[in-house]
C-alpha cells in the first residue's frame, strides 16, 4: 500500500529498508529487504539497483544475487599487462630478427639452448612464485591496482618484484634458446619502462595504502635483485 507523505503506515504494513554492509578492507554488499509490503516490492529478489552512490577503489558489489568487479581507474600507461608488454616487445625483436637479422655469437663454455632452458625455468618459477604469492594472500595481482594485503613473504623477501624479475629471466632464456639477438637487444626497453613508469606508480601506491610499514620492507629489500 502506498502511504502519502506524513501518513502513518498501518500497522499490517511494515516497512523494511535494505541493508548495506561494508566490510572492513574495501568490499561493499547490498541485499534487499524482505518483501513485506507492496511498497517493498521493487527490493525484492535484487531487481532494483542501488539508489545511492558508491565511491570504493577496487570494490566488489553485490546486488542480490549479481555479483561485479569495480576495478579502479588506472594509469592509462597500464592499461597493457606487463606481462603483454615483454610479450610484444619479444615478438617486435623477433620480427626484426627475421627481417634484419643480427648474428648469434656464443662464446660461453655452456651450450646456449642449455643455459636458455634453464633461465626460462629459473624465470617461470620466481614469476610463477610472486603470483602465488598474491594469490594465496587473496590480493590483486593486477598491476598498477591497489593491493588489499601487504605481502612481504617467499620471494618478496627477496625481491621486491619478483614477477617483473621472473619475466626478464625467462625472456633472456627463450632468446637464447631461440639464437636470436633483436629480443635481447630490445630488453632493455620494457626494463627502462618498467624501472620509470610502472614500479614507480606501483611503489606510490603502496605507501598511499600501507605507509610506514611499506617504507621500512623498501629500506630492506631491493627493488630488483
Amino acid at each position: 500500500m502506498n502511504h502519502r507523505p506524513g501518513a502513518t503506515p498501518s500497522a499490517g504494513s511494515q516497512t523494511v529498508l535494505p541493508t548495506v554492509r561494508f566490510s572492513p578492507v574495501t568490499s561493499v554488499e547490498f541485499t534487499p529487504a524482505a518483501n513485506t509490503g507492496t511498497e517493498n516490492d521493487r527490493y525484492a529478489n535484487g531487481e532494483t539497483a542501488l539508489l545511492f552512490p558508491i565511491v570504493a577503489n577496487d570494490a566488489a558489489v553485490s546486488i542480490g544475487s549479481v555479483r561485479r568487479t569495480m576495478p579502479q581507474s588506472s594509469h592509462p600507461l597500464l592499461r597493457v599487462p606487463v606481462p603483454w608488454v615483454f610479450v610484444l616487445n619479444y615478438l617486435l625483436g623477433a620480427a626484426l630478427q627475421w627481417v634484419a637479422p643480427l648474428p648469434f655469437s656464443w662464446t660461453l663454455p655452456v651450450r646456449p639452448d642449455i643455459l636458455g632452458g634453464a633461465l626460462f625455468v629459473l624465470g617461470a618459477l620466481v614469476a610463477g612464485s610472486g603470483w602465488l604469492a598474491f594469490y594465496r594472500a587473496g590480493t590483486t595481482r593486477v598491476p598498477g591496482q591497489v593491493s588489499s594485503t601487504f605481502v612481504s613473504w617467499g620471494p618478496y623477501r627477496v625481491t621486491r618484484n619478483p614477477m617483473y624479475v621472473g619475466l626478464s629471466l625467462a625472456y633472456l632464456g627463450e632468446a637464447a634458446l631461440l639464437r636470436q639477438v633483436w629480443p635481447a637487444v630490445l630488453l632493455p626497453l620494457t626494463l627502462i619502462y618498467l624501472q620509470r613508469v610502472v614500479i614507480p606508480l606501483e611503489e606510490t601506491r603502496l605507501r598511499e595504502t600501507f605507509g610506514p610499514v611499506y617504507t621500512e620492507y623498501c629500506a630492506r629489500v631491493r627493488r630488483w635483485l
